[in-house]
């Protein structure tokens, strides 16, 4: 009887966990009707393959009681909470608990908080382990933090003026130090810093140099000995402009790209100028490699792809179908996965968390998977190439609703070819090469994506004319 369980365990449990890169969509709530108004800062990837969020949100148990309370709330693979944690904001106004600067997670699991004058450690289950909020002697004031692989902490900011940076264990022990008060400056801030680049690490600093009224930015690569191998003036570049929103260092042409709201500057590995593009179009936040000749990034109300040589927009969620906002208006932060995959959040209109797991240009994955075991859905499609239509068709394993539908390779859906219940069995439906409004679609590569309650299947197929 044991081994009957067992055995019918895993058939049920099996293809779900085949199927685990499967899109989801999730509106979350961490805590009771009390708090509201949650408004998000960010989310990561986490070392377990889950995700973190931290944010802050309006509190009131009364109409005597009202607070701004910060959270962390974790999740796993498939968008549900673990645990979530929150801080009362009332006893910690002085340390600026509110002006959070980013998170990171470390080895053991738990997360280092910076504020701009605090930092806050919590263990993997959302408990308090430690706070540094030394603010009456010479205070750190923290600009942003990152992890490196061997799980050392970078926390970067100043000190009277004087740019930081400072790396730390998972118990605040400090590792190393550094001060850098250049004689050609009066004062600045280490802003933005991006470790485990070909053993050294990438600064920018914001500088205001001795001569009046002219300050820009210091990018700064530096050895693992933490000595200055090259050092690159954005005011020698008058078409870059304002602050650092982000660093991406590219593998692909060994490049790196810092982007403000609006501008793009591109140096090469050795800190030598390649190109800039000033006056985008819109703010980018967050600009992140996406394949190995694009660039995606966040903007107001979606996502924009980049053209990597001429940041020309090649892709727009505010144009295009294929990316299904909802009803989601506050787009705060992504995560590009190794998959294709994206996880991204943002805020409802009701003030709720809203969470989802997608490509990057639409609901539904484009990679094929070629492993079929008996339980799993199957899918097969001939001819292919083919012209004028092609024959699609796939084995259902168990009774259920079931979507065939078309997109193209920008993942928008083309067409819906069925949507009912099917009972077990292997089904055939014909698609013409026509879209939704019964018009020829162009030749190219399109993807067939048959999805079930619990399983997802897409191939690939080629129209030729």
């Amino acid at each position: 009887m044991k081994k009957l369980l067992f055995v019918l365990i895993v058939v049920v449990l099996l293809p779900v966990a085949l199927f685990s890169q499967d899109t989801w969509d999730r509106i979350i709530h961490p805590f009771d009707d009390n708090y509201f108004n949650f408004r998000i800062y960010e989310i990561i990837k986490c070392n377990d393959n889950g995700y973190a969020i931290r944010g802050y949100c309006d509190y009131a148990a009364s109409e005597e009681v009202f607070e701004i309370r910060t959270y962390i709330t974790k999740i796993n693979s498939t968008g549900y909470i673990e645990w979530t944690q929150q801080d009362s904001l009332s006893g910690y106004s002085e340390y600026n608990l509110y002006d959070q600067v980013g998170f990171t997670q470390t080895n053991d699991g738990g997360f280092i908080v910076a504020a701009k004058y605090s930092l806050f450690k919590y263990d993997q289950d959302g408990n308090r382990e430690w706070e540094d909020t030394n603010i009456e002697n010479n205070p750190f004031v923290y600009s942003s933090i990152e992890s490196d692989q061997d799980g050392n902490v970078y926390v970067t900011g100043s000190v009277n003026g004087i740019p930081v940076i400072k790396v730390i264990d998972e118990d605040n022990n400090i590792i190393w130090e550094e001060s850098y008060a250049w004689d050609d400056i009066t004062m600045g801030n280490a802003i933005k810093l991006k470790p485990y680049i070909s053993d050294g690490f990438l600064c920018i600093f914001s500088v205001d140099y001795q001569t009046e009224g002219l300050y820009g930015l210091r990018i700064v690569y530096f050895n693992s000995e933490r000595e200055i191998v090259w050092s690159y003036d954005t005011i020698d570049n008058p078409e870059f402009h304002g602050f650092c929103q982000s660093i991406t260092y590219s593998l692909f042409d060994d490049y790196f790209y810092i982007n403000n709201a609006n501008s793009v500057l591109i140096l090469d590995s050795q800190g030598v100028y390649i190109n800039s593009f000033s006056y985008l179009p819109r703010s980018m936040h967050e600009l992140k490699a996406y394949t190995d000749d694009t660039f995606i990034s966040r903007v107001s109300g979606g996502y924009e792809v980049y053209d990597r040589t001429t940041f020309e927009i090649t892709y727009s969620s505010q144009n295009e179908t294929g990316l299904d906002l909802g009803n989601i208006y506050g787009f705060k932060s992504f995560e590009i996965l190794e998959d294709g995959y994206m996880i991204t959040c943002g805020t409802t209109w009701e003030g709720n968390i809203h969470i989802f797991k997608t490509n990057s240009l639409g609901a539904v994955p484009i990679e094929e998977d070629t492993s079929t075991p008996q339980c799993q859905l199957k899918l097969n499609s001939y001819p292919n190439p083919f012209n004028p239509q092609s024959t699609i068709e796939y084995y259902v394993p168990k009774r259920g609703l079931v979507d065939v539908s078309v997109y193209n390779v920008k993942g928008q859906k083309v067409r819906i070819l069925m949507n009912k219940l099917h009972n077990q069995g292997t089904y055939s439906i014909v698609w013409d090469g026509k879209d939704s409004n019964n018009k020829p679609v162009s030749s190219g590569i399109y993807f067939y994506n048959v999805k079930t309650e619990d399983q997802i299947q897409t191939k690939k197929c080629i129209l030729m004319k």
